[in-house]
């Protein structure tokens, strides 16, 4: 049976969305080319994790390597509870590795859908707005 990404991880899918928009209020130069690559750089970090190849360098940079690095930080927890900080009870999901993925994919279409449709910060404005 397929999954539903936005039915079955509605709330991962926000968590991530979240981490995104707190960065975006710190950061206000982040736009969705950064979110864009953050989202695809976890959906390819997580896919060689999940087939058990070796990791590779991180080859991203500014606000494309800081949203990367939280949205794989939150994501280490969400799949391995026991890596999680005792003090973050904001995390209270596991997922399968899989299923991160799947919600990186999704996360990355609609950013690219909004970005198309809205520009250079659309994915940013809209995500602001509905989270």
């Amino acid at each position: 049976m397929a999954i539903n990404v936005v039915e079955d991880y509605l709330f991962i899918l926000m968590i991530y969305e979240k981490i995104v928009i707190d960065d975006y209020h710190e950061y206000p130069e982040l736009n969705d080319n950064h979110v864009i690559a953050a989202y695809s750089a976890a959906m390819n970090f997580f896919t060689r994790q999940k087939k058990g190849l070796p990791e590779l360098p991180v080859l991203l940079s500014g606000n494309t390597l800081r949203l990367f690095n939280k949205l794989k930080e939150v994501t280490d927890g969400i799949i391995d509870p026991e890596k999680k900080q005792e003090e973050d009870d904001s995390i209270v999901a596991n997922i399968s590795i899989s299923a991160a993925i799947a919600c990186f994919k999704r996360l990355k279409e609609s950013a690219e859908n909004w970005h198309k449709r809205d520009g250079f910060r659309g994915y940013l404005k809209f995500i602001v707005e509905h989270v």
